[in-house]
């Protein structure tokens, strides 16, 4: 071989070389900006979901919740949600006070004391009570032997005593002052649907399998009312004490006299089956009653219905400020606030579990799917 053509191969083999090296060097550069951009744009995604998780009222509407199945310790309910709530936003009449954090799972129902100055949250991790000025949890509830949340469900009108419910067999008493439980009573074979608390703390009133009354002091039945086939739904106490109503799962309402445990009236199904709250106005007058599609709102002297609102598929949770004049639903995946008066809802929070309207009517709070609880301020 001649030289030059020796010279020419070597030449030909290291422009070769210098070739693959630009070639890996231009692979090498454009796989780093690509790896570059996936991290900036996941950084980005996730301090948009949070920026939206944290200030839902800027976001205008929450996030749709995922399609997750309540669990059976959980004491309400929550379906599918409509497009109607999911399409609701955070409307005016409301501000964002405070956000609570202190639950990992979805929050089940909210309970004011009468003062409204605490505010009882369960979970299936735990039940809890929350100062709602500090916003400090001022005691907890654990699991209970059936590895599910003990819930607080009621306080007493002097806020003494406290009723809490694992929604299985067993009732607590829990003593506020020393943060002890009093009473436990136990409910064999009998699931919990519903239970209340007397406004003097005397008697619990159960609803399941059959409607209850039990002695705060000795644990012990005074009163087992007849039902028709099939379990009761709800239970609700009037302000006073001396009503008991007891829904059934065919849609009527039985009201029964406390101290003569007479049947006093039956209230029939007005907008079907799926009886699923019950909730008395303060002053004792009306009653209202959600069933499927519809909170219905009875007059308790004529025993007519003055008036039926339109909601959703599945409405739970009913509580009223301590006028009467403003009502709190639980509406599939929206908490509603309606103005009884003109029959018209005032305010929406889309995606909420679970909602408690505080007695004095100034503070709504709604529980969310990822633990969280947030107090709004009526406006």
């Amino acid at each position: 071989m001649r030289n030059e053509d020796r010279l020419r191969g070597d030449d030909d083999g290291v422009a070769d070389d210098d070739a693959g090296r630009a070639r890996l060097r231009r692979l090498t550069t454009v796989l780093s900006l690509l790896a570059i951009t996936i991290t900036a744009g996941v950084v980005v995604l996730i301090l948009v979901v949070d920026e939206t998780r944290r200030h839902p009222v800027r976001a205008q509407t929450l996030a749709a919740p995922s399609a997750e199945a309540r669990t059976a310790a959980s004491p309400s309910r929550t379906p599918a949600p409509t497009p109607e709530a999911l399409s609701a936003p955070v409307t005016g009449g409301l501000r964002l006070k405070a956000e609570l954090t202190g639950h990992w799972q979805s929050v089940g129902p909210l309970v004011f004391s009468p003062d409204s100055k605490f505010l009882a949250s369960c979970s299936i991790d735990v039940g809890r009570v929350w100062n709602t000025a500090t916003r400090r949890i001022v005691t907890s509830f654990r699991r209970t032997e059936r590895n599910v949340a003990t819930c607080p469900v009621a306080y007493n009108a002097e806020m003494t005593t406290m009723v809490l419910s694992d929604l299985h067999e067993t009732l607590r008493l829990w003593d506020v002052a020393s943060k002890k439980a009093v009473k436990t009573v136990h409910v064999p074979g009998s699931f919990l649907s519903s239970t209340v608390l007397s406004p003097d703390g005397t008697f619990v009133a159960t609803g399941g399998k059959s409607t209850r009354l039990w002695d705060s002091a000795s644990g012990r039945t005074v009163a087992t009312f007849p039902e028709p086939k099939g379990t009761v739904s709800r239970v609700a106490l009037s302000p006073d004490g001396r009503t008991l109503a007891s829904g059934s799962d065919d849609g009527s309402v039985r009201l029964w006299d406390v101290t003569t445990r007479r049947l006093t009236a039956t209230l029939p199904p007005h907008a079907g089956r799926h009886l699923s709250a019950l909730a008395f106005r303060p002053d004792g007058k009306s009653l209202a009653v959600c069933q499927k599609g519809a909170i219905v709102l009875w007059d308790l002297a004529s025993r007519k219905v003055t008036a039926t609102l339109k909601a959703g598929e599945w409405t739970e949770q009913l509580s009223y400020s301590s006028d009467g004049k403003t009502l709190a639903v639980m509406d599939g995946a929206a908490a509603r606030l309606w103005d009884v008066a003109s029959r018209r809802p005032i305010a929406t929070v889309a995606g909420a579990t679970s909602v408690a309207l505080s007695p004095d009517g100034d503070m709504l709070a709604t529980g969310e799917r990822d633990g969280g609880i947030r107090l709004w301020t009526l406006m």
